[in-house]
């Protein structure tokens, strides 16, 4: 199991900068690899503000109970 976990992870951060760097623009490997890693840090930056500021909403909810 530990193994499926670490190949998913693998996957998932290395698909998506393979997929940037297939459709980039670039003629040089260094200038495709750079706009792949800018793609992929803007895309995932973004989520994790927005998953960021929702649980900081959720933390700080008045009334909010969690313990079921």
């Amino acid at each position: 199991m530990f193994y499926i976990r670490i190949i998913s992870g693998f996957y998932r951060l290395v698909l998506p900068l393979m997929q940037s760097y297939i459709k980039a623009g670039d003629f040089t490997v260094r200038g495709k690899l750079k706009s792949a890693l800018i793609d992929n840090a803007i895309y995932y930056g973004s989520y994790l503000f927005i998953c960021g500021v929702l649980l900081i909403y959720i933390a700080l909810k008045p009334g909010l109970d969690l313990d079921g």
